[in-house]
């Protein structure tokens, strides 16, 4: 998913989601979008990592109807959007 400001990426597996597919949204945005990645199984830890240096704001997907931030980066965008 892409927007003016953002861009997002979606993965319903049902393993954690990891660096490689963090560098293809990364490398797929322009460098004024932000980087959004959510994902229904987590995130490994060098998915972590490089989300961490590289400002990707992460978050998991908890059915039925939960998105739960689990970076700095993910909850600075939750707490922008709720003023």
């Amino acid at each position: 998913m892409v927007s003016t400001e953002v861009a997002a990426q979606v993965k319903w597996w049902g393993r954690p989601a990891g660096r490689p597919e963090l560098q293809r949204l990364i490398g797929a945005r322009r460098p004024s979008q932000d980087a959004v990645f959510f994902s229904r199984s987590g995130f490994t830890e060098h998915a972590m990592t490089y989300a961490r240096e590289n400002r990707i704001a992460l978050f998991k997907i908890d059915l039925p109807a939960t998105v739960i931030a689990l970076n700095a980066h993910a909850e600075q965008m939750e707490r922008s959007r709720k003023t």
